[in-house]
């Protein structure tokens, strides 16, 4: 990573770790279960990769091609999680929602985030973190499917 790109990187992991702290930490916790089982699911996907000592870069990153639930580094690779959150699994568990279609539209969007925050000799990396969650009040089951899927389409030539 060149200067600006790792100063980048910093700063968005120091605005996360505030935003994720103290009194904003307490009014998500207050007003946790009346918000949208994937908005949930986004916030608590957030708490799982802070908790491993990731950094956030984004969340929501949305181009015309498609939107990236989250984006986190481990320091050796950029990491791009699709988000599934379900409160059942009747109709198949959350994971199995990640089609080919979505994998496509997961790594252009990937593609365009990388050229724009001049990262394209970055590591890669592809993750599905699959969120149960039957009880509101009780934690919620979390599978991490690390490197679930290699990119597609012109991503491969970077």
């Amino acid at each position: 990573m060149d200067g600006k790109s790792q100063w980048n990187l910093s700063v968005r992991r120091r605005f996360f770790c505030w935003l994720y702290s103290g009194r904003t930490l307490r009014w998500l916790n207050r007003n946790f279960n009346t918000l949208p089982i994937g908005h949930r699911g986004e916030i608590e996907a957030q708490r799982y990769f802070l908790r491993k000592g990731f950094w956030v870069i984004a969340r929501s990153y949305t181009e015309k091609t498609g939107e990236i639930d989250l984006i986190v580094s481990n320091g050796d690779a950029v990491i791009f999680v699709e988000v599934k959150t379900r409160s059942s699994d009747h109709a198949g568990l959350p994971v199995e929602a990640v089609d080919a279609q979505k994998q496509r539209h997961i790594s252009q969007t990937a593609r365009l985030f990388m050229l724009k925050n001049r990262l394209q000799n970055s590591a890669v990396q592809f993750d599905v973190l699959s969120i149960l969650w039957t009880n509101p009040d009780q934690p919620p089951i979390i599978d991490h499917y690390e490197n679930a899927f290699e990119a597609t389409g012109e991503f491969q030539m970077m």
